[in-house]
């Protein structure tokens, strides 16, 4: 008996708990939405989740990105790398890649592998910071160290490429494997890749065509192309023996030895100019926007082995366009302004280059102002100088400087013209130091007006090739002259 009331009451209060009615997901969302009001970062994050995939309410991106910017301003990674992936796409707010790369930062320094490895995009990219190879591969390898398969991915590939580092196929190999035995779509793809080609690994095509494979049954489109070729270019290599492929070797390795010098050196002065070309035409066939970039450039200028060749330039950047690189679309829009490589199209070239403007690209912010100058558009082109001056760039804010001065797009002030001027003036800009210079000497209003005058070419491409601008400077039209 003495146990009996002991149990009475466990079973009562059990029945109790089983009899209480569970809270209806409109009703989990209100009470979700009173914490977050009362400021519990976790609510407030997990709140943002359900706004943003419609869990237990409607999606609504707006709503979303309020619920996480308020976590992420507590100190919230996953919710600063979520507000970061926002800004960058333009999901729910307006696309801003510098405050992506805030946010992304934020979350990076406490040690979120995933924001990690997306801040090391935009430095590689250079796209809401400047670009700058060794912070995307010190971000890269922190994701990578916490086994994060995409950062391993990345840094793979910095290796494979040579993208500021030397290339090492070794360090490659040794990243993509980490990455593909998580079951990395992408890492298996890169893996295969270097057993196809033996890089940084001995030749293998069946090893290479069963990671295909594990990438293809994951649904990768790229991956499925890549087995199809596969099975086409090497059918029945897959059975040739590991002995047999040994013996091939020994043979190679035999006639390196019997051959003249001669021929040894221009075999090894071919073999350096092949491994140029395949290091970015590979990454470019396997969807890389960066290596389209890329081998575009050097279809344009014509180096590393490649023949200048304008039409496989505007081919590389469109491809790279559509993927998102925001240099290529740039690039692209330039060639259909100057109908060079495609035929000359201006509404191409704007649409293009409005895309890279709005995805940050200073370069493209600052030719839409020199191309709305050229076409009197003042006010819509001091708009976009000011997004290049913003950044940083010295042309533009010395080109902003001018607008002010002339008051041209904007109302005229001597003072923002001199703020701007030395902004460009500090950076070296020769162009902001002589209207430095020339303000500063306290000349009368009229021949001010007149040395400020801007002088913007006609021309497409003044006085340079369209490789050139491209490659170097990406200059449009002659800066406003004194």
């Amino acid at each position: 008996m003495r146990y009996l009331k002991p149990a009475i009451l466990f079973f009562y209060a059990l029945g109790f708990l089983l009899l209480q009615p569970t809270l209806s997901p409109a009703g989990k969302i209100d009470e979700l939405r009173n914490e977050a009001k009362q400021g519990h970062i976790e609510a407030q994050f997990k709140l943002g989740d359900a706004y943003y995939f419609g869990k237990g309410t409607g999606k609504n991106l707006k709503q979303a990105f309020f619920w996480y910017e308020k976590a992420a301003q507590q100190g919230h990674a996953r919710a600063q790398r979520a507000i970061g992936a926002m800004c960058e796409l333009g999901k729910g707010t307006s696309k801003e890649p510098v405050k992506a790369a805030y946010w992304y930062e934020k979350s990076a320094e406490q040690g979120l592998a995933r924001a990690q490895t997306n801040l090391g995009i935009l430095y590689e990219t250079g796209v809401g910071v400047a670009q700058n190879h060794d912070t995307a591969r010190n971000w890269y390898e922190k994701a990578a160290k916490q086994g994060y398969a995409r950062g391993q991915t990345f840094l793979g590939r910095m290796y494979e490429l040579g993208i500021g580092v030397a290339v090492d196929f070794p360090k490659a190999f040794y990243w993509y494997q980490k990455a593909a035995k998580q079951g990395y779509t992408r890492g298996q793809l890169s893996l295969g890749r270097m057993y196809e080609k033996g890089l940084g690994v001995e030749k293998d095509i069946a090893r290479a065509s069963d990671l295909y494979s594990q990438a293809a049954a994951q649904g990768y489109a790229l991956a499925k192309e890549q087995l199809a070729r596969l099975n086409q270019e090497y059918g029945g290599i897959e059975a040739i023996t590991r002995e047999e492929k040994q013996d091939a070797a020994a043979q190679i390795q035999e006639d390196e030895i019997i051959a003249a010098p001669e021929e040894k050196k221009e075999e090894e002065e071919n073999q350096v100019t092949l491994i140029a070309k395949d290091k970015y035409w590979t990454a470019a066939e396997m969807e890389d926007p960066v290596s389209q970039n890329s081998l575009a450039i050097l279809y344009l200028d014509g180096r590393e082995g490649y023949a200048k060749d304008a039409g496989k330039a505007a081919y590389w950047f469109r491809r790279a366009a559509e993927n998102g690189n925001d240099a290529a679309q740039n690039n692209l829009g330039l060639l259909y302004l100057n109908g060079h490589g495609v035929e000359k199209d201006l509404s191409e070239a704007l649409f293009w280059m409005n895309k890279a403007a709005a995805a940050g690209n200073l370069e493209a912010q600052s030719n839409l102002g020199k191309l709305y100058y050229f076409e009197e558009n003042y006010q819509e082109s001091a708009w976009w100088f000011l997004q290049a001056a913003k950044q940083g760039l010295p042309s533009a804010q010395n080109n902003l400087a001018v607008m002010y001065f002339e008051g041209l797009g904007v109302e005229q002030n001597r003072e923002r013209a001199i703020f701007w001027l030395q902004k460009a003036a500090y950076q070296g800009d020769p162009d902001a130091r002589k209207n430095l210079n020339i303000l500063m000497e306290d000349e009368s209003d009229s021949t001010s007006s007149t040395l400020f005058k801007a002088d913007f070419q006609s021309s497409a491409f003044p006085g340079s090739s369209p490789e050139k601008n491209i490659v170097q400077s990406n200059w449009l039209y002659k800066k406003p002259e004194i």
